[in-house]
């Protein structure tokens, strides 16, 4: 009876002891920053099963049609072109959809992000709120 109390305390203390010291850096991780992205709603304009159809933009500030750098109007030939035009400007699409209006048209929305810092996120929900 000994012999099975004292294997069962050997057997048991590993359990109730505490023999590691704590390293509190690796303990408490630092906080990690949530990433943050600015955000454009792309809207079709003249259907996308048209060749030849323009966007709308919002960026937040206002709604407006897309122009190039040159200031001119840019219109897209195929729905593939505008998706990539704006991928080649470092945009991501986040999600896409479609809106019934009351007379029955549909309008196609994309919603595009761009990962940016904290502070320019902060900057951009400022300069949209009135």
């Amino acid at each position: 009876m000994k012999k099975a109390l004292l294997i069962f305390t050997l057997m048991a203390l590993p359990l109730l002891s505490f023999a590691q010291v704590v390293d509190k850096s690796v303990v408490e991780q630092p906080a990690v920053e949530q990433q943050c992205y600015m955000y454009n709603i792309v809207t079709f304009l003249g259907g996308m099963n048209n060749e030849g159809f323009d966007v709308d933009l919002d960026d937040g500030k206002r709604i407006k049609t897309l122009k190039g750098k040159d200031g001119k109007k840019v219109k897209f030939r195929t729905p593939a072109a505008a998706l990539m035009y704006f991928i080649s400007e470092g945009w991501e699409l986040y999600v896409e959809g479609v809106t019934v209006n009351p007379n029955d048209s549909r309008t196609t929305y994309w919603i595009m992000r761009k990962p940016c810092s904290k502070a320019e996120f902060d900057r951009a929900v400022e300069e949209g709120v009135k």
